[in-house]
């Protein structure tokens, strides 16, 4: 379609387009225009000097050929980390897989309808119409009736959405819940080595852990059999749920003429923010307004170093921190590993085999070839930059309880001088998490090392 000099001034009038805007753009307003009812088909037509193009074939051109049909790619990829290649289990104990390119067409078509509602002067082609629709048939997860939920009916879902006063903020496809946590899944260096629980509703977790009772043999007979004491058998493992808020500012003419890629695009930066963040938490979270981290855990294991804050660490060192912990604890199914910043983790690269002057045997304990494996004592060494230099932590991750409250807030702002005058959106984003450790004998640390 070739684009007119009455079709642009149009856009550039009515419709909030750039003047600037390429051909492409203005094809994907004027679809939208038309599709919105706020341009006719015959005023269309006239300012395309008469040229009767229909509006089916100017969509079966948008969006790049099919995509303008609404036919998007359901195959979704197996999830493999990022780091290690290893395919990655979701809480669910499933392998987490990539989005399709349907579900991302979805998640834009979601996110656009929420910024439309928010009053960002955006419009619904009719492939996003279609596709919002096909939402509704999905399961959603979130805010209802006062009670977070999972399982939420479509049917629901959609009246929440087209209520003039709630919009369904606090509401998402459970897809678009799962994806969202899918990328920190796929990228994070501990989150996908904890146990991440969902959690359905309330705003603290109330679990319990069970110890092992003690065994007696070789009671006489006519001897009394001592009583066991349960009173310390189950611990509680309490948890707060804390909000975790991420904000993204998005053009507004990046919104109102983006493809159906704005759903990944969007989805995958939220993602990739909450990865570093979960992983922060889970390291050394502070446990008051977040939840607590492995370094700042009470009831876990101590040792001391050999040389101190004066430094540097030895072998010993590292090895008095592996065998803290029982052995119980010290096999692939608890998921073992070290645990520090990579200052650490690089002075612990350098230890020398004999470091006197006399012999120069300045070779590194653990060779020339693990520089860059990350792997201390055969057991994955995982960095967090968060953790100060003079601690260093080994345990079992998977005695590290995450909760994850499902549902997702997703809401639009555009208030604001700096905003306006930028001409730009804030897509906000806002999950809960709790979490602590679950068991203060798989993991142990010290915090006297080398500064």
């Amino acid at each position: 379609m070739k684009i007119t000099n009455g079709l642009r001034n149009w856009l550039v009038k009515n419709y909030s387009v750039s003047e600037a805007a390429d051909a492409d753009v203005l094809r994907t307003q004027a679809a939208s225009a038309v599709e919105s009812g706020k341009l006719s088909p015959a005023k269309f037509a006239e300012l395309l000097n008469g040229d009767e193009l229909t509006p089916d074939a100017l969509f079966g051109s948008m969006n790049g050929g099919n995509k303008g049909d609404g036919k998007f790619n359901t195959t979704k990829a197996v999830g493999r980390h990022n780091k290690t290649g290893e395919t990655v289990k979701d809480e669910r104990g499933r392998i987490a897989m990539q989005p399709s390119e349907h579900e991302n067409a979805k998640a834009g078509a979601f996110l656009k309808h929420l910024a439309s509602r928010a009053g960002l002067g955006n419009s619904l082609a009719r492939t996003d119409r279609e596709l919002l629709e096909e939402c509704y048939g999905d399961a959603w997860a979130g805010k209802f009736h006062s009670h977070y939920l999972a399982g939420i009916p479509g049917s629901n879902a959609k009246a929440v959405l087209n209520d003039a006063v709630s919009g369904g903020a606090e509401i998402v496809p459970e897809w678009f819940d799962d994806n969202l946590i899918s990328f920190p899944l796929l990228s994070g260096e501990l989150l996908p080595f904890v146990d991440l629980r969902p959690v359905p509703r309330a705003n603290s977790v109330e679990a319990a852990s069970v110890g092992n009772p003690t065994v007696i043999w070789g009671t006489p007979e006519g001897t009394s059999i001592s009583v066991f004491n349960t009173s310390n058998l189950i611990d509680d493992i309490n948890s707060s749920i804390h909000a975790v808020t991420v904000a993204i500012e998005v053009g507004k003419d990046m919104l109102v003429d983006a493809a159906a890629d704005v759903g990944r695009q969007l989805v995958e930066n939220v993602g990739q923010r909450l990865s570093a963040e979960l992983d922060r938490v889970i390291a050394a979270g502070n446990g008051t307004s977040e939840p607590q981290g492995i370094a700042n855990a009470s009831g876990i294991g101590t040792v001391n170093t050999d040389e101190g804050s004066s430094g540097p660490p030895s072998l010993s060192d590292y090895e008095g921190l592996m065998f803290a912990i029982g052995k119980q604890y010290r096999s692939k199914a608890m998921r073992p590993a070290f645990l520090s910043n990579d200052v650490s983790y690089r002075r612990s690269r350098a230890i020398q085999i004999d470091p006197s002057i006399q012999t120069r045997d300045q070779r590194p304990v653990f060779g020339l070839d693990a520089v860059n494996s990350y792997i201390t004592l055969d057991w994955p060494h995982r960095i967090n930059g968060d953790i100060p230099n003079a601690t260093a932590i080994f345990g079992a991750l998977s005695r590290y309880r995450l909760y994850r409250r499902q549902g997702f807030e997703v809401r639009w702002e555009m208030g604001g001088k700096e905003l306006a005058l930028k001409n730009m959106a804030l897509l906000i984003v806002r999950g809960r998490f709790g979490g602590r450790v679950a068991d203060g004998n798989a993991f142990a640390k010290w915090s006297d090392g080398q500064s």
